[in-house]
């Protein structure tokens, strides 16, 4: 089995509806697997539209919090359980944010899908405010230090490169040494799953 530790789906099915018995079906397939695994591999979230987390059970790794966000392009908002799905719109873009205690140490994940259609144009003004938010889940400082906490995000984000690059640099810039002068490195770190067409942000 490869060293994956915790896998993060999203896209699955139609934005903000996902798949048909998406709970059932993810459960399902991980307990199929878990027949040759020996039990190794747990659900860690799957009610929440396109989005499922899975995780392989070992010491040393656990997940405190699980939450699903949206209304990334105009303000923050958490969903509370008793809340209506009639809150979502079309336009609605959605990430989920976890808190993992990894090996004693706490880390932020954001898996997130940024869509880009005729029914969701993904704009300049939309990506910046989404870009803002997802910051903003992570606990970074724009023109900070660097935070106490590790974090990742990942998924689907829809940007180029060195777009990415830029908005990165204005919140947290180079690490200077005590001369003031000499970088010794970023934050941020940019890292693809793939070099294939890496404009779209995966």
């Amino acid at each position: 089995m490869c060293g994956v530790e915790l896998l993060c789906l999203c896209e699955l099915g139609e934005h903000n509806e996902g798949l048909e018995e998406q709970e059932n079906l993810i459960k399902e397939i991980v307990t199929n697997v878990n027949v040759e695994l020996d039990g190794v591999l747990e659900v860690v979230s799957a009610q929440y539209p396109t989005y499922a987390v899975i995780m392989r059970k070992r010491e040393g790794l656990t997940i405190s919090k699980v939450e699903f966000v949206h209304g990334l392009e105009n303000r923050l908002h958490l969903r509370t359980k008793d809340e209506p799905e009639e809150t979502y719109t079309v336009h609605d873009r959605t990430a989920l944010r976890l808190v993992v205690e990894f090996q004693g140490r706490s880390l932020t994940v954001i898996n997130v899908h940024c869509p880009s259609s005729r029914k969701r144009p993904f704009t300049t003004e939309v990506r910046q405010n989404v870009f803002c938010s997802l910051m903003q889940l992570v606990g970074a400082t724009r023109g900070g230090a660097a935070e106490p906490a590790g974090w990742i995000i990942g998924g689907d984000l829809n940007c180029g490169a060195n777009w990415l690059v830029n908005q990165a640099r204005t919140w947290q810039p180079p690490q200077h040494d005590h001369t003031g002068r000499n970088a010794r490195g970023r934050y941020i770190e940019q890292c693809w799953s793939r070099r294939i067409d890496p404009l779209h942000g995966d």
